[in-house]
């Protein structure tokens, strides 16, 4: 997750190329790990939204998961509408993720995109 990401670099990592290697059988580059300073060089808190001004809440998707208002297209622009559908398909996919929901073996993954297309 992000907030692991933020939290701790290094150790979340290692873990991800360590359940790449367990469950995928991915061979991994460096197997002697990942030092200090390429996890620092591969994270960069700054692009983070937790440091941008938070916007106004949208949609609450429940378990500490606020999807909220982004500076994006103009409302006057003829995609913005557009724009919008995806960025809340996006969040409420990765809110199900976030809680887990989305790995359940009942979820129903979406079976049309935003605008109507088969996926």
């Amino acid at each position: 997750s992000n907030e692991r990401i933020l939290g701790d670099p290094l150790m979340e990592i290692e873990r991800v190329l360590g359940e790449l290697v367990k469950r995928c059988g991915v061979v991994v580059p460096r197997p002697d790990g990942t030092d200090a300073a390429v996890a620092a060089d591969f994270v960069d808190p700054s692009l983070s939204r937790q440091h941008a001004e938070p916007g106004d809440l949208i949609r609450d998707h429940g378990g500490g998961c606020e999807v909220r208002a982004y500076k994006g297209l103009p409302d006057d622009d003829e995609t913005a509408d557009g724009e919008r559908a995806w960025y809340l398909r996006a969040m409420e996919l990765f809110c199900d993720m976030k809680s887990g929901a989305a790995f359940q073996e009942d979820y129903a993954w979406p079976a049309r995109d935003v605008d109507g297309n088969r996926i």
